[in-house]
């Protein structure tokens, strides 16, 4: 009996010294203080279920929103440039999921895509009989040749007639994430991707009129007053993130920077994790 009570208190003891010493996130395994500093979870009693591939999906669903980062110079000596970016907030899906998930789940490989719009030049709208362009309030009006009877000699009118339109635009990306995990927090997360763009993007230049000889008018191409740069444009372009969402909740904000050899582009998203 004097064994047995001696053995009682000394167990008590060793709970309370521990309770009261140990830091918050920790446990006592086998009379070890064991530290947790990742999402795990303790249980010793309960036979696990083999874990499933959708266990330790993250979906997300966000809104971006881009922002060119050096924009190219509107106007030239002797011509404007149009840059298509997608101003308009795209929306997006992605997916995260673990590597491997026996060992650490904090690095990820992740799968993406998001529908939003792109300005992109509409040539249907270019008048047949345009000469150059001319820039109102930071908007290009065509300069059409026509010709004037009254004075038997060639003239110009202007119209505002928009150039650039708004056409869908499909994204697709794949990368990389990292995310410290405590006890459910999520944090800080930062990745990399590649992000793929079916749709070409346009880097168009307008000629501007500069002569004001009606004789030198009749010389000019249509076809010519304006240009699409092939080579200042690409479909792939790099993403590197870090998102930030407050402890234990769902919602987040990410902030990414776009580059492409020609382009770098910022961007704000808002999104929910489930």
């Amino acid at each position: 009996m004097q064994l047995f009570a001696s053995l009682e208190v000394g167990a008590f003891s060793m709970h309370e010294t521990f309770a009261d010493l140990s830091p918050r996130d920790t446990v006592l395994i086998n009379g070890r203080v064991i530290s947790i500093r990742a999402d795990v979870e303790v249980d010793t009693l309960k036979k696990r279920e083999p874990e499933k591939w959708r266990d330790n999906a993250d979906l997300g669903m966000l809104f971006r929103v881009n922002a060119v980062v050096n924009p190219e110079e509107f106007e030239h000596a002797e011509y404007y440039v149009i840059e298509n970016n997608t101003h308009i907030p795209e929306l997006s899906f992605e997916v995260n999921h673990p590597f491997s998930l026996k060992k650490m789940k904090q690095f990820q490989y992740r799968l993406g895509a998001s529908l939003g719009g792109a300005s992109r030049l509409n040539s249907d709208l270019i008048h047949e009989d345009v000469i150059g362009f001319y820039s109102n309030r930071g908007k290009l009006d065509q300069i059409i040749l026509i010709s004037d009877p009254l004075q038997n000699e060639e003239d110009t009118i202007s119209t505002s007639r928009p150039l650039v339109g708004v056409f869908p635009q499909v994204k697709i990306n794949v990368g990389v994430e990292w995310h410290g995990l405590m006890r459910g927090a999520r944090g800080w997360r930062w990745g990399a991707m590649l992000e793929y763009t079916p749709i070409k993007d346009q880097y168009i230049t307008f000629n501007k009129l500069v002569s004001t000889n009606p004789g030198d008018w009749d010389d000019i191409d249509p076809a010519s007053t304006y240009t699409l740069d092939p080579t200042k444009s690409t479909y792939l372009q790099l993403k590197a993130f870090t998102s930030w969402s407050p402890w234990d909740r769902s919602w987040f904000i990410r902030g990414s920077v776009l580059w492409s050899p020609e382009k770098l582009e910022g961007a704000f998203s808002f999104g929910y994790h489930w």
